[in-house]
This record gives C-alpha cells, sequence and structure tokens, in this order.
C-alpha cells in the first residue's frame, strides 16, 4: 500500500493507492493527481506491506516535485459571442432569449441535470422565457451536440436553490430512454465529459463528488435521473488528463517511518441505566441517543479524557434545535456543531472509499443508517466505525451491543440512511478528525 498526499497540505488529502507487482519483480503504484484536488508541487510518499496477520508493515518513504506543466488551466479556446462567455467544447448556441442574470459569484461547483425526455428541441423550450417556466441551464448535451444556452458569465436558473446557482454551471443531459431508467447514451457521456474538463481546468474545480454534483445533492428531485455520476467523473478526469497531458513522475522509496494512528474507542450504551432515562424535551435519552453516545464514544477515544454521553447530550440540546427539539433523534447539523465544539474537524464522506480512507489515516467516522440488521423501518440509527481491514469496518453499535464488531464496508455504504435530516451536509457518513 503506498499513502500519498501533498505536503503542503498535511494528510488533508491522504489516499491510499495499491501498488501492483510487475515482471521483474517490483511494484508500481499509479499515483492519480486529480484526487488529490489537482494540487501541484510537493507530494509524500511512503509504502507499507501486509503480512499474513494482516498487519500493516512500514517499507519507507520519499518525497517528488510535480511542476505544474506549462498548458495547465488552458482548456479549449472559449467562444465569446459578443459579451457571452462559452465553453469551447460548444458546437451550437441556442440564442432565443431564456432565464437567466448577471448576479454572479465565484465558480466553483458542476451541477449535473437530465432532461427527463428524450426531445432536444423540447428541452431547451422549457427554459425560453416565452413559456414561463423560470428555469435554464448553461448547456445542453447530447449524442451529437453540445449546446451553449446561458453564458457561463451569467446565472442560469437551473438548482432551485439560488446561492447554488450563483457559484455554480449548469449541465443537461438529453434522454436515450424514458423512466424509470432516465438513461443517457454513451456518446452523451463523452461529450459532457469534455465539457467538464474544459470547465473544470478553466475554474480550477476539483472533479470529485464535492464539486461536481447531481441535482439531487442540492434539492429534493429525481434529477439527474439514470445517469451514472461515478463513470461521468472518470470520463471527465480522463479527459482534463488529455488536455493538460500531465504524468507523475517516478519515486524511489528511502527510509523514515510515520505510521498512520489507530484509535482505541470505548464502549457506550444509549441503555445505560445511568442515562437511559433521561429526558430531553418530549423524549427519553435511551431510545433516542444513539448520536450523543456515539460522539461520547470517538470523544473519549480522541482525547484519552472520560466525555459521557450526556454532556455531548446535554450541550446539543442546549445549542441548537437539532436533538429531539423537531422530532426524536439528531439531526447532523447537531453532529457538526458537537464536533467542532470538542474542538475537531468534521469531514463530509459520500463514498465507501472516503470512508475507507478516513479509518485508515486514524479518523473515525460516524455513520447514520437505514433499515438493515441495526435497526427497523422506519427509524435510521447512528453507528461509529473505528477502523479498517479488508473490505470491512470495525462497529461500535450503541443500542445494540452484540452487533458490534467487523462488518462490509459495501453492505453499510448500502443501507445508509436516505432520511434529509441524516444527510443535511450532503451524507450520512461524517469523519472526526484531528486538526
Amino acid at each position: 500500500m503506498v499513502p500519498t498526499w501533498t505536503t503542503n497540505k498535511g494528510q488533508d488529502d491522504l489516499i491510499w493507492y495499491k501498488a501492483l507487482k510487475q515482471d521483474d519483480g517490483s511494484y508500481k503504484a499509479r499515483i492519480d493527481y486529480s484526487r488529490h484536488q489537482y494540487e501541484f508541487g510537493n507530494y509524500t510518499v511512503h509504502a507499507y506491506f501486509k503480512d499474513s496477520t494482516g498487519k500493516m508493515n512500514w517499507l519507507g518513504n520519499t518525497s517528488v516535485d510535480f511542476p505544474k506543466p506549462s498548458n495547465y488551466g488552458k482548456g479549449y479556446p472559449v467562444k465569446w459571442m459578443g459579451e457571452k462567455k462559452y465553453s469551447g467544447v460548444v458546437t451550437h448556441v441556442d440564442e432565443n432569449p431564456v432565464y437567466s442574470d448577471t448576479n454572479r459569484v465565484n465558480i466553483d461547483r458542476i451541477v449535473i441535470h437530465h432532461n427527463a425526455g428524450m426531445s432536444d428541441e423540447g428541452a431547451r423550450a422549457t427554459w425560453y422565457i416565452r413559456n414561463g417556466n423560470e428555469t435554464s441551464a448553461h448547456y445542453q448535451v447530447t449524442p451529437d451536440k453540445v449546446w451553449g444556452v446561458v453564458p457561463e458569465n451569467e446565472v442560469a436558473w437551473h438548482a432551485g436553490h439560488y446561492p447554488t446557482n450563483q457559484r455554480s454551471i449548469g449541465i443537461e443531459h438529453l434522454n436515450n430512454s424514458l423512466g424509470p431508467n432516465w438513461t443517457i447514451a454513451e456518446e452523451t457521456y463523452r461529450n459532457s465529459a469534455k465539457l467538464i474538463a474544459d470547465i473544470s481546468i478553466r475554474y480550477n474545480i476539483p472533479l470529485d463528488h464535492t464539486h461536481v454534483i447531481g441535482h439531487d445533492e442540492v434539492t429534493e428531485t429525481l434529477c439527474p435521473g439514470g445517469i451514472d455520476m461515478d463513470k461521468l467523473l472518470s470520463m471527465a478526469r480522463a479527459e482534463r488528463a488529455k488536455l493538460e497531458n500531465t504524468t507523475m513522475p517516478k519515486t524511489s522509496a528511502v527510509p523514515s517511518p510515520v505510521t498512520p494512528q489507530k484509535v482505541e474507542i470505548p464502549y457506550y450504551s444509549q441503555l445505560d441505566s445511568r442515562w437511559s432515562s433521561k429526558r430531553y424535551g418530549h423524549y427519553l435519552f435511551g431510545p433516542t441517543g444513539c448520536v450523543p453516545t456515539s460522539l461520547a464514544m470517538i470523544f473519549s477515544g480522541l482525547s484519552g479524557k472520560t466525555v459521557l454521553p450526556t454532556q455531548v447530550g446535554d450541550y446539543i440540546y442546549q445549542n441548537t434545535a437539532a436533538f429531539n427539539k423537531l422530532g426524536p433523534g439528531t439531526a447532523s447539523n447537531g453532529i457538526a456543531k458537537a464536533i467542532d465544539k470538542w474542538g475537531y474537524k468534521h469531514q463530509v464522506l459520500k463514498s465507501p472509499e472516503a470512508i475507507k480512507n478516513s479509518l485508515l489515516s486514524g479518523n473515525p467516522v460516524l455513520l447514520a443508517v437505514g433499515p438493515s440488521v441495526f435497526v427497523n423501518y422506519p427509524s435510521t440509527h447512528e453507528i461509529v466505525l473505528s477502523d479498517y481491514q479488508n473490505g470491512k469496518v470495525k462497529v461500535s453499535d450503541p443500542y445494540t451491543k452484540s452487533l458490534s464488531g467487523w462488518h462490509s464496508l459495501d453492505y453499510l455504504w448500502n443501507v445508509r440512511s436516505r432520511v434529509a435530516e441524516d444527510n443535511e451536509l450532503g451524507s450520512p457518513a461524517i469523519a472526526v478528525k484531528r486538526f
């Protein structure tokens, strides 16, 4: 395993890569700089091997300079039509008046949409001012065309959330099938990937799930339908690499060990008689205190000092509206505030790989799960993840201690909560990081 991070960011962007054995007996790992927010400069690289017991053993480390290429940030030549700015990927411009305004702020997001239809002309017509729908998008992508609609230097009305509209570029996609699948053609993926790559270069937008998002991550909607966001991002990264023509220089390992810190998490039960009967609002702590109990486990483990579930519960209840005030349980914004209060940093994790990397870096994770072995419908439940090995994570369940132990990460991700209160931050998985 080859943990790698950009030196100037500490380990905030640490990624563990797998090294593959070559024919000559050596091992090689490909470092994808798109996963490090396209950072140039010095990278720190370590090497570990796993022995027969599963223990990670340090081999050595090195650092390498990755200079910015001369053609970085150029992308395709921008197309101007008077004062209107479009990507050079555009093949056609729709000049019909559409809904937009000029209250732009710094552009740092790309929002992905689907037409929910198979008519290119019909989709664009819905954005025309004469039709009165008060919606629009910057681009419309089809298998053989990339339409410029709202220029990039204007705000398109596409996300259903005006601050997001101001900071983002909205890309619509023509479907090649109707519901419930709402797929798009392979050629549409390719055209969109080129467009996204170009936009990401010109605005220095990282190609990740934080900065390139589906419409359903902004507002409650079924859009972007059946578009595979992982596939689209992967294709966009490949297109960006072609545009920048960049490769990481080769490295060699030299000894100087740094071992990720593992955290021993103590166990607390929300049903403990010391606090299960304590009332917060209309509800008892026992049935509703999974979040404060989970946080208390993590805070105690990270600090080496005892932090009781009621200390966390008292803080969230007294200082936020997130715990037992709008209903039983704790919304995720209360989790973030408690993490900040105890002097740590919260990080929203949007994929199983992000959870794995967090745990391998020594940062425990809270995960809200829906109907599963842990909880029955319609309830959700918070659990603690504290370690990762061979596709499984170590779970501490504050309600049912017998369910604590090793569980498949893929299973946990599949049963993650989809409830709005658990996803207020963008995902039900939240890492607790030391600064």
